[in-house]
């Protein structure tokens, strides 16, 4: 048996009500995740519209975990993205989703970043041509 220094290995991963963020219709709860990915929660409420996007260093894989989510490309494109499945979404790749129906969704975002030690922090940029 090895020893495990305090507050690495296997742990528990819970949503805190006290660290959700909450704006554009959906609420964000970060959860612990090595370093160099991102895990956090998010409760879709309502449907905004949305703007196609890219993440600058960030590829990124969607869970949904209940409720169905539409993910939306540059061409027009629509993954139907039900509970009990994903969809991965390379960085630089411009996308946008929303959810289906009247009921809250819910997704786990897993984000891997690459290398960002000289690109700063991790910007959202919007597709050519969307203001």
């Amino acid at each position: 048996m090895t020893d495990t220094p305090a507050g690495e290995g296997m742990r528990l991963l819970a949503p805190d009500p006290a660290d959700c963020v909450e704006r554009k219709g959906k609420r964000y709860f970060a959860l612990d995740a090595p370093r160099g990915t991102a895990l956090e929660l998010q409760i879709i409420e309502e449907c905004r519209p949305r703007r196609l996007h890219h993440q600058e260093a960030i590829d990124s894989f969607w869970w949904v975990t209940s409720g169905l989510v539409h993910f939306h490309d540059t061409d027009g494109g629509v993954i139907e993205v039900p509970a009990g499945q994903g969809v991965f979404v390379p960085q630089l790749t411009d996308y946008w989703f929303d959810k289906e129906g009247d009921q809250p969704a819910t997704i786990l975002h897993f984000s891997i970043t690459s290398d960002r030690s000289e690109l700063g922090p991790t910007r959202t940029i919007l597709a050519p041509g969307v203001q």
